[in-house]
């Protein structure tokens, strides 16, 4: 007895997670539209049509910015260490070669953080105050009458 074909079943793939696994993993929504094969505007028509996915998307992103706040966090208050160079390579410290390095210390880095958790005193404030009064119509119109004065007299120059 003869087989009867099947149809053939195309299966629907959601590539909404893999998405935001890929922009968990790279940081950035070209990168992960690129490594997903999904195009950018697809991920802004999702945001915009699929109530869930917007709620993943910025469940992952908050995700992601806690984990470059972390990051930020360990780089003001442990520094960043480099490796130190001596005439382009890395220099060494006694019998045991290790390399030598410095920390570095950023102290705008520093100076962010503390004015994000004690902005009442490392917050940077900048006081206008303006005296006296500016009219500048009054002054426009001052100018305006000074260029007509000098055109009428480049005019009776050119005249004369």
């Amino acid at each position: 007895m003869a087989r009867k074909p099947q149809p053939k079943t195309h299966r629907v793939v959601n590539r909404k997670p893999a998405f935001l696994k890929a922009f968990r993993a790279t940081l950035q929504l070209t990168a992960a539209a690129k490594a997903t094969g999904v195009d950018l505007s697809t991920h802004y028509k999702w945001l915009k049509d699929d109530s869930q996915y917007r709620i993943d998307y910025e469940n992952t992103l908050n995700e992601i910015v806690t984990q470059l706040e972390d990051t930020v966090m360990l780089h003001a208050t442990e520094g960043v260490k480099r490796t130190l160079y001596y005439r382009g390579k890395p220099m060494h410290i006694g019998k045991t070669r290790s390399h030598a390095y410095e920390t570095e210390w950023d102290h705008t880095l520093m100076l962010r953080v503390l004015g994000r958790h004690k902005p009442e005193v490392w917050r940077e404030r900048v006081d206008t105050h303006v005296t006296g009064s500016v009219d500048i119509v009054e002054r426009l119109q001052a100018g305006r009458q000074r260029l007509l004065e000098m055109k009428k007299a480049d005019d009776s120059d050119i005249a004369s």
